[in-house]
């Protein structure tokens, strides 16, 4: 609607999915990844607010967050799993390397120093344990815990029908529980009936490939 508007910017071939939703002068920035255009684009739109929101640790999600904060004053919040993983960086970062990266990726990752896994860390200064709202320029926030692709998952909602899931559901694929902390356990308990709870029109922005209905997306649960 007029409230907001979501740009979309995807990550090299694995394709990892930054959005930014921007009101006035304020951004809401789910996932960053770096992109300079972004820099130009926060100066052009005289940004003075950016909240970013983690949807879960793995770091193709989290490759922009230090670069971010580096240039801009940013709060950034997710789930308290997630924070538990990012204070050891090296679990964050290190042992995802060789399972999420392509091999024709990697010299794009070692260009961004996100090998010195150690070096990797930054502020979050907001967590929630399962669930927390809040407004944001008018539209209701809802931020839920979902464990499953990872033990730091969360799933986000704004005004009921846009809908960030991160890797919990992606559009091309079933959603991955194989990776270290994932657990299709977890997954089918928690994360799978929060999003059957979605309301059927939700506009689904997945951590990987196209926004899309909810009801297409239900195949890659």
């Amino acid at each position: 609607g007029k409230k907001a508007s979501v740009y979309v910017e995807a990550m090299g071939k694995i394709d990892e999915r930054m959005y930014v939703v921007r009101s006035g002068k304020r951004l809401m920035i789910f996932d960053p990844n770096i992109c300079d255009v972004l820099l130009e684009k926060i100066s052009d739109w005289e940004i003075s607010d950016i909240t970013i929101l983690l949807t879960h640790e793995h770091y193709d999600h989290i490759t922009g967050v230090k670069w971010l904060l580096e240039h801009f004053r940013a709060t950034v919040i997710c789930s308290c799993g997630c924070k538990r993983i990012l204070d050891n960086p090296i679990v964050s970062v290190q042992d995802y390397y060789d399972v999420l990266i392509p091999p024709e990726e990697k010299e794009y990752y070692v260009g961004h120093d996100l090998l010195k896994a150690e070096g990797y860390v930054f502020d979050v200064h907001f967590t929630f344990e399962s669930d927390y709202s809040f407004i944001w320029q008018g539209i209701r926030v809802e931020c839920v815990a979902a464990p499953g692709h990872s033990i730091g998952g969360a799933i986000y909602t704004l005004d009921e029908t846009y809908v960030f899931t991160g890797d919990n559901l992606v559009n091309g694929s079933k959603a991955i529980t194989r990776f270290p902390g994932g657990s299709r356990k977890d997954y089918l308990r928690v994360t799978v009936p929060i999003i059957h709870n979605l309301k059927e029109d939700s506009i689904i922005f997945p951590g990987h490939g196209e926004m899309e209905n909810l009801k297409e997306l239900l195949q890659y649960i």
